[in-house]
């Protein structure tokens, strides 16, 4: 972080597992998993990108968590499906699916400060209004679903709250994990796609096109103190993914 140096590159692509990477997240021994878009594989790497393992998830792995205990959640929007994954095995242990009339197509998911798993839930084929599913990672099942049309980016904060993007309606709603109540929607003034939480407490939205489905490249901070928003536009092209290093800086993607 002090000097930006690329420390290491992993060509995924050789694997022949699939390509473009796009969920990821990072285990509690500091172990990269990485969803290939474009396949049906959950790839893992070392802190030193040596390759450790894969698992075979279904098409178009779009959801990426870890739970408390270490454990790994990676969803299939294709597969419609949701795996618990051993990181030390790499055998899945639990696979979960709508058991009612809606959907499930996995887009995102957060670990909340309560140990649940949230998982944004985008399915524009049916117009589907679940937006957004909580999953008991102990029990391996489904415990609440909620109304969110267009979900896309989530994430989770230290105060027990989980923020979902909505890409259609750009807004971004708060949810209390701990009663599964929607506390309150924020309207964004173009859409929202990929979400972080701050050091401080406060919401980064990643925006890449305006109501009128024009591109732009926006990025949105939403003011825990106040809910006040501040827009920072003309950064990047086309922005899309949000992130805070340890530091505390906030990346984002374009």
């Amino acid at each position: 972080l002090k000097t930006g140096k690329i420390l290491w590159t992993f060509n995924l692509n050789a694997l022949g597992l699939g390509y473009d990477p796009s969920r990821t997240t990072v285990d509690t021994n500091g172990n990269l998993w990485v969803g290939l878009r474009q396949g049906s594989y959950v790839v893992c790497l070392s802190p030193a990108g040596k390759l450790l393992g894969y698992v075979y998830v279904g098409q178009l792995p779009r959801a990426v968590a870890i739970d408390r205990n270490g454990y790994v959640w990676v969803g299939s929007y294709l597969g419609e499906v949701i795996h618990k994954i051993d990181p030390k095995t790499f055998k899945i242990l639990a696979s979960i699916r709508s058991s009612g009339t809606w959907q499930f197509s996995p887009y995102g998911a957060a670990t909340a400060s309560d140990g649940s798993i949230w998982v944004s839930n985008r399915n524009n084929s049916i117009g589907s209004v679940v937006g957004i599913v909580k999953i008991d990672p102990v029990a391996n099942k489904i415990v609440a679903i909620g109304n969110a049309y267009g979900a896309y980016g989530i994430a989770a904060d230290s105060k027990g709250y989980v923020w979902l993007a909505s890409w259609n309606s750009s807004t971004v709603l708060q949810y209390q994990s701990s009663n599964n109540a929607l506390i309150k929607t924020h309207q964004m003034p173009s859409k929202s796609r990929g979400v972080a939480i701050g050091p401080d407490g406060d919401i980064w939205i990643a925006s890449s096109r305006d109501n009128n489905d024009i591109d732009i490249a926006r990025i949105i901070r939403i003011y825990r103190s106040t809910g006040k928003l501040q827009i920072i536009n003309n950064v990047g092209y086309h922005m899309i993914g949000m992130g805070v290093d340890s530091a505390g800086y906030i990346r984002a993607i374009s």
